[in-house]
């Protein structure tokens, strides 16, 4: 039998133990050390009883391995101690009846909490779709929702002590694993602020996000589920919109972040040009067909699969220019049909001169997950996934914009919609599984 040492931080106490590397973390935590209030039932990931915070963020202890959690900081629900968000939902969940077999609370407070400190106030619709990845078979959802929202308004009221050190969104497992971050809040596009944030994303590409321009004040009506297009009458087919609500996205919570910087030998006005065609940026996006379109507004579909999982998004977007300071942001949202989780994302983009007849191109892609499939938005792979979706959606703007300005080697194929450019076939589809694996193994023996 083969075995192996791990180091971690359980509930702030350093321990260490010999474990076979198939052992779970749940398994780990109930026999090695004796913590059986993480409960374990589907053992599939499915069913959020067995939830834990590692390194902050909520994960499904029956599929982590524990050896995956080497020097990371994990907290179960005998670690909360006197934790004042803890405390109160505790409350809440016994004076709103929350619970009756109570197997499932343990992973459901720990959600809970979650969901506590990164909502501003209550939004009873916006809780349930977050408890989405954890089921209760007893209460129907009514209490904890209500016992949720209870100690979300005693946020938003003050009269609720948070912690002065809230738990960071972690990316994979462990400490430092993956290269997602988190969107950091809106501030004005100025162009000082731009061309800093240029600078950086060249330095250090995927490590700084460019600044987030705030939505018009016109965008403050809360956004509405994606309408339908079962009936649109084909691509980029234009289409009038009955009823459109303004996209509006959280400028808090947990957002996987990838940043680029591109060097383009185009001038910046013929850049810029290109990029306030809204369903050329879309297509852009690797997976995502445009079903109608008018002005700055579109509804589409984006196809992802990622190894066992499959979904198509139902989704809207909407465009906003600023062309003094040839700054772009996309806002979009949409619902898987089949899981019925939610997605979020924005694009910013920004056009910057650099040198005589060039510029330079700074993305930032983000986006973030509500539902049962939100599960497995903080892994390494996942993290893999954007940033190569984000490499694929930047190399197809390069040739989308080269192909505008009349370069060589950019040019369309027959049949191709005016100034939408035939892309390869790798750059118009979603990253595989099997290739992220395969990438991430040559990394590990060191041959890329």
């Amino acid at each position: 039998m083969i075995t192996q040492l791990v180091q971690l931080s359980v509930n702030g106490e350093r321990v260490q133990r010999v474990c076979e590397p198939r052992t779970h973390l749940g398994d780990f935590l109930r026999k090695e050390l004796g913590l059986t209030g993480t409960h374990l039932s589907c053992e599939h990931g499915v069913c959020g009883a067995c939830t834990v915070l590692i390194d902050g963020a909520p994960q499904r202890s029956c599929i982590t391995f524990a050896v995956a959690c080497e020097d990371a900081e994990v907290t179960t629900i005998e670690g909360y101690g006197t934790d004042p968000v803890m405390a109160a939902l505790r409350r809440a969940f016994h004076e709103h009846h929350a619970l009756q077999c109570g197997y499932c609370t343990p992973g459901m407070l720990c959600t809970a909490r979650d969901i506590v400190l990164r909502l501003p106030g209550p939004d009873p619709q916006r809780v349930r779709n977050e408890l989405a990845g954890n089921i209760c078979r007893c209460t129907g959802y009514v209490g904890i929702v209500e016992a949720i929202n209870a100690v979300l308004q005693a946020k938003a009221s003050g009269t609720l002590t948070m912690p002065a050190v809230q738990p960071a969104p972690a990316a994979g497992l462990g400490h430092g694993a993956g290269q997602a971050s988190v969107l950091p809040a809106a501030t004005a596009a100025t162009a000082a602020t731009a061309a800093t944030a240029a600078t950086a994303a060249t330095a250090a590409p995927g490590t700084h996000a460019m600044p987030v321009a705030a939505p018009p004040e016109a965008a403050a009506a809360a956004a509405t589920p994606a309408p339908s297009v079962a009936g649109a009458a084909g691509a980029d087919a234009p289409a009038t919109f009955s009823a459109w609500t303004p996209i509006v996205l959280p400028e808090h919570g947990d957002w996987i972040t990838v940043t680029q910087s591109l060097a383009l030998p185009v001038a910046p006005d013929a850049v810029w040009q290109r990029l306030q065609d809204l369903p050329l940026v879309a297509r852009c996006l690797p997976g995502a067909r445009v079903l109608r379109h008018e002005a700055e507004r579109a509804e589409g579909q984006i196809d992802i699969r990622f190894g066992p999982i499959t979904a198509a998004f139902a989704m809207r977007a909407e465009l906003f220019l600023q062309p003094e300071s040839r700054t772009g942001r996309m806002h979009a949202e949409g619902t898987d049909r089949f899981s019925g989780t939610r997605v979020q994302s924005r694009l910013n983009y920004q056009v910057l001169p650099e040198g005589e007849g060039a510029c330079r191109l700074a993305l930032q892609l983000a986006f973030q997950l509500a539902g049962p499939l939100a599960q497995f938005s903080r892994s390494g792979l996942v993290a893999d996934y954007v940033n190569e979706l984000s490499r694929r959606f930047g190399r197809n703007l390069e040739q989308a914009a080269l192909a505008g300005a009349g370069q060589p080697g950019a040019g369309g194929a027959a049949g191709a919609a005016p100034g939408l450019p035939e892309l390869p076939a790798d750059s118009a589809q979603a990253p595989s599984l099997l290739a992220l694996l395969w990438a991430r193994l040559r990394r590990w023996l060191g041959m890329s």
